[in-house]
């Protein structure tokens, strides 16, 4: 077995019991000498399971709310119905069933990922007690982004101050233009931006074209050329100093029902970073 593939084995002994466990983890360093070799030397087929299997495909630490996908096996491919359970890792609370699976032989399952750390196992009824596998732990990190309910004020006054406060460049492309609040917001971020001397602008704005209700187009041109005016922006849809620029989206499709605001992914000169990681920490 490579030194880069090795599994968790101190828990095993006292998981023999109730199941076997089998997570693949990346470990820094070589194990010691005299180390429990990882129970997936032995594919589940030669193995001949009598226990339900489970293991988790990928790693053990993911993004909350996201999907994490496991792999189970039944005993000698038996068909059988099986329970996906989950409980918190740190608690000797009831495990709550989450998904069922008729299976036979290795399948696989996934489920959201709560945040924190949990544990999850299979179980299936049998004749006796019912057949479980060994736990296997994983930790839901913290997702790297907050949901906002707009527009109750406290949410809302987040996405102002992110706009106001930009200290690159602020994106956004939405449906309607209508907050009177959000003009302030972007002649603030206008002043601060335009500090960084951008060859390009950096406050750059896309509102839909064209509205199956004639009134609601009517009132939207109307904001969007009171706004763009007051940012300074002329017939060309570009503000004199080069910072502001406003688009209207093309009409080969109906409706560009889009919301959305990036606050500093572009450069302070306007241009664009060629890959993600290079976004600095205000990025939002």
């Amino acid at each position: 077995m490579s030194t880069d593939r090795r599994m968790v084995a101190m828990a095993t002994a006292g998981l023999v019991a109730c199941g076997a466990l089998s997570v693949p983890v990346v470990a820094s360093q070589a194990a010691p000498d005299g180390a429990l070799p990882s129970m997936a030397t032995a594919a589940p087929d030669k193995a001949t399971p009598r226990r339900l299997l489970l293991s988790a495909d990928g790693p053990r630490r993911v993004v909350a709310d996201n999907h994490v996908r496991f792999t189970g096996h039944t005993p000698k491919g038996r068909k059988m119905t099986v329970a996906l359970q989950r409980r918190k890792a740190t608690s000797q609370g009831p495990w709550r069933t989450i998904a069922t699976r008729t299976a036979a032989g290795e399948f696989r399952m996934r489920a959201l990922m709560p945040q924190g750390r949990h544990a999850f196992r299979l179980s299936a009824p049998a004749p006796g007690p019912d057949l479980r596998s060994g736990g296997v732990t994983l930790r839901g990190a913290e997702a790297p982004f907050t949901a906002l309910t707009m527009p109750q004020q406290q949410d809302s006054q987040q996405v102002l101050d992110a706009i106001a406060n930009a200290d690159q460049s602020v994106q956004i492309v939405v449906y309607q233009l209508g907050a009177q609040d959000i003009l302030a917001a972007l002649q603030q971020a206008k002043k601060r931006l335009a500090a960084n001397d951008p060859k390009q602008p950096v406050i750059r704005i896309m509102t839909n074209n064209q509205w199956y209700s004639q009134p609601k187009s009517a009132s939207n041109y109307a904001y969007v050329s009171k706004m763009a005016k007051a940012l300074g922006v002329g017939s060309n849809g570009v503000s004199d100093d080069g910072v502001v620029q406003f688009n209207y989206t093309a009409n080969n499709f109906s409706l560009t029902h889009q919301k959305t605001i990036l606050i500093d992914t572009r450069r302070p000169d306007g241009s664009a970073y060629s890959s993600a990681d290079q976004l600095p920490d205000s990025a939002q």
